[in-house]
């Protein structure tokens, strides 16, 4: 009973890992160096993840929640003249438009500390630090 648990944890493992199944499909096909690209990739992955969700949880998600768009002036509001081609591809494909007045524009974060005194500035700097920092463990593991 025991060596069949056993088995049956190890196939667990296997459903559990994202991919696992299909690059051991490609491993099998085009070899073990084809299989370690692959698994490169979702290793690559994962640290995107885990540092988008740094950057949400401790810069995004406050400014977005406690963001005063009367106060930010012209950097969160889209002028009129400009509404007219925001959502045009080419508009979109230079970064321009609706993206140049959102979250993932750099100049939408506000420099100030909010009215419930989140400092968003320390945040910045700290979530950055901590981005490059996980990024230096992970790529010496």
């Amino acid at each position: 009973k025991w060596q069949y648990f056993r088995r049956e944890l190890v196939n667990l493992q296997t459903w559990v890992v994202p991919w696992e199944l299909r690059i051991k499909e490609i491993e099998s096909h085009f070899g073990s160096a084809v299989a370690s690209y692959f698994i490169f990739l979702r290793w690559l992955f994962w640290i995107n993840c885990v540092i988008s969700l740094i950057l949400i949880i401790f810069v995004a998600a406050p400014e977005i929640l406690t963001a005063d768009a009367k106060e930010a002036g012209d950097r969160k509001t889209m002028p009129p003249d400009e509404m007219i081609k925001s959502k045009h591809l080419l508009t979109l494909w230079e970064f321009e438009g609706i993206i140049k007045y959102s979250p993932f524009f750099y100049g939408w974060y506000t420099n100030k500390d909010s009215a419930n005194g989140y400092r968003m500035p320390l945040a910045y700097f700290l979530a950055n630090l901590a981005v490059y920092t996980y990024s230096f463990v992970a790529i010496l593991r």
